[in-house]
Parts: structure tokens; C-alpha cells; sequence
């Protein structure tokens, strides 16, 4: 018994006793698409290829997991990803899956609805903002405002200074 199931981007896939098995259908241009195996050991090598392939492109299985080439996906044409089980002495071919793949439109750049900001106008607007922020500070620097002039030390300063320095003189003298 064979089974497949697709969450989100993730296909778990268990071949059971079968050699084949053909995953949930992929939509083009969906990236990030996630083959799970449950009965595959790591480090098996998978390697996907379409009718436009010329050669395959091939993962190993890490974690019990493997990416699909997003390229692939792109394409929009049947995936077929060969399960390969490499050692010193041999390649051999064990498992064959399909991927159906829903061919669909392109998607375009979001474009931000009549009250929206685009992301071009997000990022000039906080560039704007810390201009004018930096700007502000260079004035009152300028004008005198941080030198400290107008600054009362409360009482608790002092004893915050007092420790302070008897902190740093017991930790130069262990040093000495």
C-alpha cells in the first residue's frame, strides 16, 4: 500500500511496496515545494526531470527530505523524480514519482490597491523620516543641546557614580 498527501508545501510520500507513486497535483510557479519521504533512508540521491529536460537535476535526501527544483515547477510541464540509491560498488534506480504539475498564469507584480502604498513609497517614506529624524539631531547638537550645560546631578547619580568607581578600583586592584 502506497500513500500520498500534500499539506501546504510539504508531499509526504510512502511507497509501501510499489515502485511508482504519483503525488497531489503542484501549481506552476508555487515555490518552495517539499518532497517528505517516510520510508526512503537519507542520503538517497532523487533526481527530477521534465519532457524538457536534457539531463536531471538531483538532490540527495536530507532529514527525510528533499527540495523540487523550483525551476521545474516553473516549467509547468509533469515532473517524474527517480529515487537512485548510490554506493561505492553501484547506482540502482528503486522508486519512480510522478508530480502532476496545474499549469497557471505567470504571476505579476502586487500592485498596491488605490489606498495602498506601494513597497517603493513604504521604504522612501521611512528613508524621508530618518533624514528628517538625523537632521533634527544635527540641529540641536549644533545648537549646544546635548553638552550637558543645563544637566543637576540628583543625589542618586552621585551614589550610582560613588559605586562605580569603587567597582572599577576593586577590579583594577584584583587585576594588579
Amino acid at each position: 500500500m502506497n500513500s500520498t498527501s500534500k499539506e501546504e508545501n510539504i508531499i509526504s510520500i510512502e511507497f509501501g511496496s510499489n515502485i511508482k507513486v504519483t503525488t497531489p497535483a503542484v501549481f506552476q510557479h508555487d515555490t518552495g515545494q517539499i518532497l517528505k519521504f517516510i520510508n526512503v533512508p537519507d542520503g538517497a540521491e532523487v533526481q527530477f526531470s521534465n519532457s524538457n529536460s536534457e539531463k536531471t537535476s538531483n538532490r540527495i535526501i536530507q532529514e527525510s527530505q528533499v527540495i523540487i527544483p523550483d525551476f521545474l515547477i516553473a516549467e509547468g510541464l509533469e515532473i517524474t523524480a527517480y529515487v537512485q540509491y548510490i554506493n561505492e560498488d553501484s547506482q540502482t534506480t528503486k522508486k519512480k514519482i510522478i508530480i502532476p504539475i496545474i499549469p497557471r498564469a505567470r504571476p505579476g507584480d502586487i500592485v498596491p490597491g488605490p489606498e495602498e502604498e506601494s513597497f517603493r513609497q513604504q521604504v522612501e517614506g521611512i528613508m524621508q523620516e530618518t533624514k528628517e529624524i538625523a537632521e533634527s539631531i544635527r540641529k540641536d547638537a549644533d545648537s549646544g543641546k546635548f553638552n550637558g550645560q543645563d544637566y543637576v546631578i540628583t543625589e542618586e547619580d552621585k551614589q550610582e557614580i560613588i559605586q562605580e568607581v569603587k567597582d572599577s578600583a576593586a577590579v583594577f586592584i584584583t587585576e594588579v
